[in-house]
């Protein structure tokens, strides 16, 4: 679950336990984000292939997981992939 649409998707339909549906578009991006800027180990590009680095996706790479701990993470590159409030 490295990208930010499913975990939100997820989030969003599963949370709070029994509760499912009652949070927002924007809070459940916000627990996405924050939940997928912690660090995580680094895929053998050799096996997996370039697809984290792939500028159209919203896979959390390093570089955005440390943009969004720095708030400095420009939250437009995701407009086409997850949809805002």
């Amino acid at each position: 679950m490295t990208r930010l649409s499913k975990t939100a998707g997820f989030i969003q339909n599963n949370m709070p336990k029994g509760q499912g549906g009652t949070l927002t578009d924007q809070e459940a991006a916000d627990l996405a984000a924050f939940l997928l800027s912690h660090e995580r180990p680094v895929p053998d590009t050799d096996v997996v292939g370039d697809y984290h680095k792939d500028p159209d996706r919203d896979y959390m790479t390093e570089e955005r997981r440390k943009k969004v701990r720095n708030k400095t993470f420009d939250w437009s590159e995701l407009d086409s992939v997850v949809p805002r409030d």
